[in-house]
């Protein structure tokens, strides 16, 4: 009797599973389609297979239309072009919640337009239930910030928190005022502004960044409700409606549970590169302590057998300035049309630096939100004294930069992570007038 040797035993085993794959019957044959593929050595092709929801070919019409059978379903694409899942690079999936089960203001340019939906909706409310959500944009119609006297008119019982478009800002009604105890004189981090009314100096219902958390940290804001929670999965599915299978998540601890728990019952169709957030959440700052950094990146790494990595703990996210809309963004020179205004850091460059280099050294890349060109100065400044260049290090956003530090983000190996919307979206609006 002859002995078949291990590394022969081996090639047949390869044999057998490729050729099982090979020639599976698929459930779906795509055909006549403009492939755009991830393989560097065949970039294009017509037509794919797929079986229990994976690719198991890709080439021409005549290569993939011999696997077909008499319960294969084939799709004539008509020369639709298919490409390669997207893969969103800076999210804050957890805002989606609560638009999906507040008030969703997108887009919309009139005040008194955002003020009917917001009486609409608090009427489908009971009392003293939060009406959460917004992304408001003030200037689309540019007639001023809005005001809490306004929101009292469409919601007097109601305690009302609705984030602008850029997360940076927060509108509340005078019961959210109440509720979170805010003062003219309430103490809030470095960078947070309560803005206040010109006439009486009280509290006119518009919050700037770190101030927010006065509100996040009102006994009766309820950040994580079970519906909150459940909607989570809308979210998600809108995100895969536009063709994105992967997001870089900068999120809190909440939606990473949830996400965990989505993909523990193979109910995640999105992959998540999760970020956290060093500030501007409730969650305690664990990038100081090495066992801590450990035990999360193993809890929070989920993958699956059959569709590989799901979830990574991947990076911590510290936001250094605000934006332009409302002058928090850090300028190196004054605001034009706010002269007395540069925009004030939310770290001063020491602290910053020792953050980061921190972070490196427990071996976690960060990523720094920086807009104005003093706060992408500083962000450089943090890696340079950092001095990890094997990390994938990053900055967000940099909507304006001085023309000298180009060069460095080479010479330090930080990825510029700008999103199209801060390449374009606020060039016309206020960007010009403002530097």
């Amino acid at each position: 009797m002859k002995t078949i040797h291990k590394p022969m035993q081996f090639i047949f085993l390869l044999t057998s599973i490729f050729s099982s794959l090979l020639f599976a019957s698929p459930e779906l044959i795509v055909i006549n389609a403009d492939i755009r593929t991830a393989d560097s050595t065949k970039m294009r092709a017509n037509a794919f297979a797929v079986e229990a929801g994976k690719f198991i070919a890709v080439g021409t019409n005549e290569e993939i239309s011999k696997f077909a059978e008499s319960n294969t379903r084939v799709l004539d694409a008509e020369g639709k072009s298919i490409l390669p899942g997207f893969i969103d690079s800076h999210t804050h999936l957890s805002s989606g919640t609560k638009i999906v089960t507040g008030i969703n203001l997108t887009g919309i340019r009139e005040k008194s337009v955002w003020l009917d939906m917001i009486a609409d909706r608090v009427k489908t409310m009971e009392p003293g239930e939060w009406l959460l959500g917004g992304r408001w944009d003030y200037t689309l119609e540019n007639k001023g910030l809005p005001t809490r006297w306004e929101l009292d008119e469409v919601s007097p019982n109601n305690p009302v928190a609705l984030s602008d478009i850029d997360g940076h800002s927060m509108w509340v009604n005078s019961l959210a005022i109440e509720k979170a105890n805010i003062r003219a004189n309430s103490e809030v981090p470095m960078g947070g502004q309560i803005l206040l009314d010109e006439f009486t100096a009280v509290p006119n219902g518009i919050l700037l960044e770190g101030a927010m958390e006065l509100i996040w940290d009102a006994p009766t804001y309820i950040r994580d409700s079970d519906l909150a929670r459940e909607k989570i999965d809308q979210v998600l599915d809108y995100a895969n409606s536009f063709g994105i299978t992967s997001v870089h998540d900068m999120s809190s601890r909440i939606e990473l549970d949830k996400y965990k728990d989505l993909a523990l019952n193979k109910k995640l169709y999105v992959r998540v590169f999760w970020g956290q957030h060093s500030k501007f959440s409730q969650e305690a700052d664990s990038t100081n302590d090495q066992n801590e950094i450990k035990q999360l990146l193993k809890q929070y790494k989920v993958h699956d057998q059959d569709y590989g990595p799901m979830i990574e703990y991947g990076f911590i996210k510290y936001v250094i300035d605000g934006v332009l809309s409302t002058h928090t963004a850090a300028l190196i020179d004054p605001y034009s049309d706010r002269p007395e205004i540069i925009g004030e850091p939310f770290y001063i460059q020491g602290e910053i630096n020792r953050l980061v280099k921190r972070a490196n050294a427990l071996g976690m890349p960060v990523a720094i939100h920086a807009i104005g060109d003093r706060g992408v100065k500083m962000a450089l400044n943090a890696f340079e004294y950092s001095g990890n260049t094997s990390l994938a290090n990053r900055i967000e956003h940099i909507e304006i930069i001085e023309p000298r530090d180009v060069e460095r983000f080479k010479r330090l190996k930080v990825t510029a992570s700008m999103q199209p919307n801060h390449g374009t979206g606020v060039i016309g609006k206020y960007i010009t007038s403002r530097v």
